[in-house]
């Protein structure tokens, strides 16, 4: 009877499973819930492949869920078997960010930005299984990091686009710095850029917040980020040596951008960093 039993979960378990994989066959990628459904199909393949039909059938079917556009709120750590309290500490922290971001009608990143947001949700998720069944202590660590990494940067994202929305930018407001090799090299068009800027900030503004955004292709790893500062260094230099303000210079905003097929494809290498000049709404 016993086998009888398991083998009937089994099948069911195989059989959500293989109903996620055929229905997300056909979807793209490109909204809140699609993105939920292929994530979770994945981390239903990491549980099979560690024979965790439990779990496989668990993350099955939230995939399911997410394609039928149910809303998919994230477990509470309470609800899992959380030994470490240490953990348990760190896990409602994030719990309660990620809710407080997710239903957040100012920042809506369900909305703007969908594949992110899904991403953090499905981040959190594997993290707190990880961490119930609490042996797999380079995997805990991985989602841990990797959670946090996604939620303060789809944060400052969010707000810095706020920010934009909220301020009447003047005329000349925005001007694009480009790197045609990875390195923090400014090539003749980029100095002509740079000198227009500082030329006319210097001659005809004088209330004004400056935004630096860094837009790469290249990976989000240490030596990159080290890059990214290099070149925010070096362009924030050159304004302080053109007599603006340090005080002027809100903040630095990096934005890893993941390579398309066609880019990926090309080895036409084109990063890029964005200047904002903002004023006050009158």
């Amino acid at each position: 009877m016993r086998i009888k039993i398991l083998l009937l979960f089994l099948l069911v378990s195989c059989t959500k499973d293989l109903i996620l994989e055929e229905k997300t066959k056909i979807i793209k990628n490109e909204d809140y819930f699609s993105a939920l459904a292929e994530g979770y199909k994945e981390l239903s393949r990491l549980e099979r492949i560690e024979f965790d039909w439990v779990d496989t059938e668990y993350f099955a079917q939230k995939g399911i869920d997410a394609y039928n556009k149910k809303v998919l709120i994230p477990a509470s750590p309470y609800s899992r078997e959380i030994a470490d309290q240490l953990t348990l500490r760190e896990l409602l922290n994030a719990y309660t960010s990620l809710i407080e971001l997710l239903i957040s009608a100012d920042l809506d990143v369900k909305y703007n930005y969908p594949l992110r947001a899904a991403r953090l949700q499905i981040l959190y998720d594997y993290w707190l299984e990880q961490a119930e069944e609490d042996w797999q202590k380079e995997q805990i660590n991985r989602f841990r990091d990797e959670f946090w990494a996604s939620f303060e940067s789809l944060v400052a994202t969010a707000k810095l686009a706020k920010i934009k929305e909220q301020e009447t930018i003047l005329a000349k407001k925005y001007f694009t710095i480009y790197f045609s090799e990875p390195n923090n090299i400014l090539d003749k068009y980029a100095l002509e850029e740079m000198n227009d800027f500082n030329f006319r900030i210097m001659n005809s503004l004088n209330d004004y917040r400056i935004i630096i955004e860094n837009h790469t292709y290249l990976k989000n790893n240490t030596e990159n980020q080290k890059l990214l500062s290099e070149r925010f260094t070096k362009i924030k230099k050159m304004m302080l040596s053109a007599g603006i303000l340090r005080s002027k210079i809100l903040k630095e905003q990096n934005i890893f951008i993941i390579k398309s097929k066609e880019k990926q494809k090309s080895d036409n290498y084109q990063d890029r960093l964005e200047i904002y000049i903002l004023d006050k709404k009158p």
